[in-house]
């Protein structure tokens, strides 16, 4: 499942099991392990959506710039601190991440 973003803003997930009547509406804290960079990104993705954050918002919060956040989200490259500082404001528990090289590299 690949997003994309649209007028700044990026799509809602394909698949939300947080919809309906008995949800309670979006979790305060997410757990996440991705295992691929496509992973990473398109749950980053999922993650802003959830919040209504855009990369600028997203970059803001959490002291990253831009284009820090944008290769996070849409290409699931990026530094372990630009990272964990965009899951703190995402509020994301990590529990397994893509190797270090992969996340050099981001997708391809």
């Amino acid at each position: 499942m690949y997003r994309r973003y649209t007028d700044g803003v990026p799509h809602p997930p394909l698949v939300s099991e947080y919809e309906g009547p008995d949800s309670g509406g979006v979790p305060d804290l997410f757990v996440s392990a991705p295992g691929t960079c496509r992973e990473l990104s398109d749950e980053l993705l999922d993650f802003m959506w959830y919040r209504e954050l855009t990369i600028a918002e997203a970059a803001a919060l959490s002291s990253i710039s831009e284009e820090a956040v944008e290769d996070l989200v849409m290409r699931g490259k990026g530094e372990d601190d630009d990272l964990l500082a965009l899951c703190r404001v995402l509020r994301v528990e990590l529990y397994a991440l893509p190797g270090r090289e992969a996340l050099e590299r981001g997708l391809e």
